[in-house]
């Protein structure tokens, strides 16, 4: 069982820019089609009781998504786990932790 899983709600279209980065480690989804998958997630991430959202600043899709998912758990009656939002997203969490991200392709830093 995992104590906490990092999600990662990304954009299509940023996925082509090699400068996008993501959490070493996260399971990435792409927020277009979170809202649909949301009631499946619940019922896969079941044992885990924290997941933490972030999108590149965490203003938008990160805390729609986390949103979501909040509201899926409550509709599921389910208290066993909890969404949280990355504070300042991607961007932050790369200039303090730079050694726990990748690029979204996969490539190494140049």
């Amino acid at each position: 069982m995992f104590a906490e899983l990092t999600l990662g709600c990304f954009s299509l279209k940023k996925l082509a820019n090699p400068q996008e980065r993501m959490v070493r480690g996260a399971v990435n989804f792409p927020a277009q089609s979170f809202y649909y998958t949301r009631f499946s997630l619940v019922e896969m991430l079941k044992n885990v009781p924290l997941i933490i959202f972030y999108c590149s600043s965490s203003n938008g899709r990160g805390p729609r998504c986390a949103g979501w998912y909040q509201d899926a758990l409550e509709e599921r009656g389910r208290t066993d786990s909890e969404a949280v939002i990355l504070g300042g997203g991607i961007k932050r969490w790369a200039v303090k932790h730079s050694s726990l991200t990748e690029s979204v392709l996969g490539f190494p830093d140049l």
